[in-house]
This record gives structure tokens, C-alpha cells and sequence, in this order.
């Protein structure tokens, strides 16, 4: 029998709540050891389960994809990896009659195991292929399942950081001969980790596992009837200047400073926290490549993943369209947040700029925009360069008024306005709710 006591947490939810987790917006990878030392038999077994496993999801809404892996061909692009191999496209099928019969076409390989490896090339390969991978509203799930200790051991650190980097969630399933320690590196990037790892004795007991692995999903997945806004009480953005004069050393300074900012935040409930980064504007284009959202707002709910992924986030180096960005954000990333119409849900901006707009006579109707949707903007300008009178207008819409306008000599000196900064964000919320 399976071990699930202490390993795998497992949920008691309604049928109501399991059919909504298989029924909501999910881009799912099934990573399959078929190594050596899997076996014909065995790889039967472990068809019969993933079939099963699917026969209860809604191929529509929730998309499925299949990878079997075994050796790793050094030197050689992943397309041209004939074992390391996507054998089904994620969301390519969405009848479930294809789905099982393309599952029994699935031929065993029967070598090496190059877990890491495989990690990297569902998360290049299938991940980041799914028209959906940006959404921050589609749920990325993995689950991971081996037999051995992988080849390529020293890797799986960093594969497994790789991945949750990108917001992915890994289950991590071992059988028989399975490394306890690398199904925790695996699922959760440390050891010692026993969340999201299960363990069996033999193939025929994965069929046992079906239900609790799939109320785990859907606990992990916040569709279990508990809506992500109940403990709420912040929406955060960070709209920060990308513009040439800021420089790659500032640059990496206003990173470290957001760092500082978040750390000790509570990602995981009370705390959404996203990045907007803005440059330049394209009049009339449909598409802004200097006007981004670099971290959806709650994508990331622990600041490992999120100082991950703001360390991966390079200096657009152009002209200064700020009201642009205010407007941007508004629209894109605070009304595009499940929690946007909650009054109990505080929206906070925090703009972060070294020199004066490029849009400076739209920056009154933007900020007053922001204000209209109960959006509170502080406003930062670092150096000499930036006009006050722009900071204020952002931060209260009137001039001479510095109530939330924060200024800094220098990049490195931003640390020195983190107290006073939290301490008026503080003082207009609850007791409950501060950051």
C-alpha cells in the first residue's frame, strides 16, 4: 500500500468542490519515468493510472500534456531527444476517448533516468508553449513520477527552481526503489520537505491514489470552495522606471530595494504583490514591449519565487512614459485581479521614478483614473532630476502636497525610506492587515 500519512496532506472536500478543481483553468503535465528499471509490466500499470487520473477532468478547461523520459543525448537540441520525448501536446486533446487511445500508443523506453533534464524540457518544451503560460489566472501543475535515483542528481536543484520560478507546482511521486530526498528537491526545491511528495511500494498501488491527489491539486490550486480574496487584505504593484537614465547599476539597486520591501510579507494569503515596468510608449501599437507587466500581481506566493524571478527582469534603457504606466497598471494588473472589487481589499501602488515624464501633461487625468478606483499611489523620485511637482500630482493630485511623495538622493539610498514608507501605507490599514 501507499504511504500518505505525513508525505502527501491528505484533504477531505465536497464532490462539488473536486468537480470545480477538474473543471477550472489548468495547464497539467504528467512527467514519466520510463527507465530501465520500470519495466513492461509496470509502465502498464502506470498507463492504466494516468487514464484513470484524466477520466475525471474536463479537457477543455483544464489542459493535459504528457512527457516520458528516460536517457539524455548529450550535445543534442531537446527536439532531437528521442528519449527525454512529449508524447502528448499540452491541451492538444480535448475528447477523452483520444486522450486514452493515444495514452495506450505510448511505448515504453526503457533506459536512463534524466530527471533534471526532463524538469528543464517540459518547462521550455510544454509549459512556455501553451498559448496560456502568461495568464496568471491558468494554474500550472506538474506531477513528476520515478522509480530510481535520477542520472543527473546534481541538476535537480536548479531544475526544480527552474520551474517554480515560472509559478509551476510539482507533485513528486515515487515508487519502489524511489530517493526520499530528491522527491522533496523535486517538489519542493529542498530536503527534508515531505509537501507534495508521495510515496508507494510498488505500481500497483498508484491506482489507489487517484482521489487524494487530485483533492491535493485542488487544495493547492485554491478551488476547494475557499476563495483566494477571503484572507486578502493588499494588492500591491510596483510600477517601476525603466528609462535609460536610471543605468544598470540603479537598475539592480531599485531591484534589491524591492526585495527589501517585500521581504517578510505574507505572499502566501494576506499580500499580492506584482512588477510593472515601463519605458517607452508605441502610439497606436497593439502591442508595448517597453510598458510591461514583469510579475503578475499574486503570481508568486513565497518571496523565493519572487526574488526569482524580479532577479530575471533586465532594464528596458528608453524614454519615461509614466502616466502611460499609472494607466497600465490600473487596467492590466489591479482590475485584472480576482480581488479587485473587494472594498476589504486595499489597493496600493508604489511608482518608483529618477527623472521627469514624457507624458507629463496626462499624468493629472492618470492619477486621478487610479484614485477613482480607490488605487493609493506613493510616489518615489530618486535624484535631482525628477520634478516634484510631477510626484505630487501622482500622489494626491495636488500640488505643494508631499502626503505620500518620498524623495532619495541615490538608488542606494532608497533603504532609507522603507520605515517611514511602510509606516504611512500602515496607517491606512487595519491592524490586521499592515505590511
Amino acid at each position: 500500500m501507499f504511504e500518505l500519512c505525513m508525505i502527501l496532506t491528505l484533504f477531505v472536500i465536497t464532490t462539488s468542490a473536486q468537480k470545480e478543481c477538474l473543471h477550472t483553468s489548468m495547464d497539467l503535465m504528467f512527467v514519466l519515468d520510463g527507465s530501465g528499471s520500470v519495466g513492461n509490466t509496470n509502465w502498464e500499470h502506470v498507463k492504466t493510472w494516468l487514464k484513470t487520473f484524466v477520466s475525471h477532468i474536463d479537457l477543455e478547461n483544464v489542459h493535459v500534456g504528457v512527457v516520458q523520459y528516460s536517457h539524455w543525448l548529450s550535445g543534442r537540441p531537446s527536439f532531437e531527444q528521442r528519449y527525454v520525448k512529449t508524447e502528448i501536446e499540452l491541451g492538444k486533446i480535448k475528447d477523452q476517448t483520444y486522450f486514452q487511445n493515444a495514452v495506450d500508443t505510448m511505448e515504453y523506453q526503457g533506459f536512463t533516468t534524466y530527471t533534471a533534464h526532463a524538469i528543464n524540457k517540459t518547462v521550455n518544451d510544454d509549459f512556455m508553449r501553451s498559448d496560456r503560460f502568461n495568464d496568471s489566472l491558468v494554474h500550472k501543475v506538474m506531477i513528476l513520477l520515478t522509480d530510481g535515483k535520477s542520472s543527473d542528481y546534481s541538476y535537480l536543484p536548479y531544475s526544480a527552481a527552474y520551474a517554480k520560478s515560472f509559478g509551476i507546482t510539482t507533485f513528486s511521486i515515487g515508487v519502489g526503489q524511489y530517493n526520499k530526498t530528491e522527491l522533496q528537491i523535486i517538489a519542493n526545491g529542498e530536503k527534508g520537505n515531505d509537501e507534495r511528495v508521495l510515496v508507494l511500494k510498488n505500481f500497483a498501488d498508484l491506482s489507489e491514489t487517484v482521489g487524494s491527489l487530485q483533492n491535493s491539486i485542488c487544495e493547492y490550486m485554491n478551488v476547494t470552495g475557499q476563495n483566494p480574496c477571503t484572507h486578502r487584505c493588499i494588492d500591491l504593484m510596483f510600477v517601476l522606471d525603466g528609462s535609460a537614465s536610471v543605468g544598470q547599476s540603479n537598475w539592480n539597486q531599485a531591484k534589491l530595494w524591492v526585495k527589501m520591501f517585500v521581504d517578510k510579507l505574507d505572499l502566501e494569503e494576506s499580500v499580492a504583490v506584482g512588477v510593472v515596468q515601463f519605458s517607452h510608449w508605441l502610439s497606436g501599437a497593439s502591442s508595448q514591449p517597453y510598458m510591461k507587466t514583469e510579475i503578475p500581481l499574486g503570481k508568486y506566493d513565497n518571496v523565493t519565487a519572487f526574488y526569482r524571478a524580479l532577479n530575471e527582469i533586465e532594464l528596458f534603457g528608453y524614454t519615461t512614459y509614466t502616466a502611460h504606466a499609472i494607466n497600465k497598471t490600473v487596467n492590466e494588473d489591479f482590475m485584472g485581479s480576482d480581488c479587485f472589487d473587494r472594498p476589504s481589499v486595499k489597493k496600493i501602488m508604489i511608482l518608483l521614478t529618477d527623472g521627469m515624464s514624457s507624458d507629463g501633461s496626462k499624468l493629472s487625468s492618470a492619477a486621478s483614473y487610479a484614485r477613482s478606483n480607490l488605487i493609493n499611489i506613493f510616489a518615489i523620485g530618486v535624484g535631482s532630476a525628477v520634478p516634484v511637482g510631477e510626484l505630487q500630482i501622482m500622489a494626491t493630485g495636488e500640488l505643494d502636497n508631499m502626503k505620500q511623495v518620498y524623495l532619495a538622493n541615490t538608488f542606494d539610498s532608497l533603504k532609507v525610506l522603507l520605515k517611514s514608507l511602510k509606516v504611512d501605507i500602515n496607517s491606512d490599514l487595519s491592524d490586521l492587515c499592515s505590511i
